[in-house]
C-alpha cells in the first residue's frame, strides 16, 4: 500500500538593496533584482516519518547561522532536525549572510538573516500543508559535454589551483572524475502538481 505523501512550497526572500552580493572575493552590493531570491521546500511523509528537504538561493549557509532555523522548523511542524536537509544553490549573485567585519556590511546583514530565517520556516510550514498523497520516481540521465566541469587541478609545481585558466601550461592533472550525470526524482500528487528535483 502506498502511504507517501508529498507537497512542495516556494517563497521570495528577496534581501535589502545595498547588502553585499557574495562570491566573487571583491565588494558588490545589490542594486536591483534580474531574479528573485527563492526558498523552496519538498516535505515527504510516509507513516509518521516527515522529512523536508529545503533549498535557499545563497552561496553559503554555515551550520551555526542555520542551527536556531533548523530548531524552529522543528518546534513548529514536528519535523525533526535530522530529517532537515538545508542546501544552498551555491548562486555567486546571492546576498552575503555571514558577517564579515565590515560595520556598515554587517548591520545589513543582521537584519536579513533573521527575515531569511523565518522565510524558510514559514516555506517548510508551506510544504506541511500542502501535502496530498503521491507517488515517486527516479530516472538519471547525463548532461552534455562541458556543463559540469572539475574546477580542482593539481599544478606542476605541486599545489593545487580551483579554476586556473584554460590550457594553463602549469596544469598537471585535474583532481577527480567528471560526473556528468543528472539525476531527477519526481513526485505526482494525486489531484495535485507534478513536482521535481533535479541534482
Amino acid at each position: 500500500m502506498n502511504n507517501l505523501k508529498v507537497g512542495f512550497a516556494a517563497v521570495n526572500a528577496n534581501p535589502p538593496l545595498g547588502i553585499s552580493v557574495a562570491g566573487y572575493y571583491v565588494p558588490r552590493y545589490a542594486q536591483g533584482f534580474l531574479d528573485d531570491i527563492m526558498v523552496k521546500t519538498i516535505v515527504l511523509e510516509c507513516g509518521e516519518k516527515k522529512i523536508a528537504l529545503i533549498s535557499v538561493d545563497n552561496c553559503s549557509i554555515k551550520a551555526e547561522l542555520s542551527k536556531p532555523w533548523l530548531e524552529e522548523i522543528e518546534k513548529v511542524t514536528g519535523i525533526s532536525q535530522d530529517a532537515i536537509f538545508l542546501s544552498a544553490t551555491h548562486t555567486h549573485t546571492g546576498p552575503q549572510i555571514h558577517v564579515s567585519g565590515n560595520e556598515e556590511d554587517d548591520k545589513l546583514i543582521s537584519q536579513y538573516t533573521p527575515f531569511l530565517g523565518q522565510r524558510i520556516v514559514n516555506c517548510v510550514q508551506l510544504a506541511l500543508a500542502d501535502t496530498k498523497p503521491g507517488k515517486m520516481g527516479y530516472i538519471f540521465g547525463w548532461a552534455p559535454e562541458r556543463v559540469a566541469y572539475i574546477r580542482r587541478y593539481m599544478m606542476k609545481d605541486g599545489t593545487t589551483f580551483t579554476c586556473p585558466p584554460i590550457d594553463d601550461p602549469n596544469i598537471d592533472h585535474a583532481l577527480g572524475e567528471l560526473d556528468q550525470r543528472v539525476n531527477v526524482l519526481r513526485f505526482d500528487q494525486e489531484d495535485g502538481e507534478t513536482i521535481v528535483l533535479v541534482n
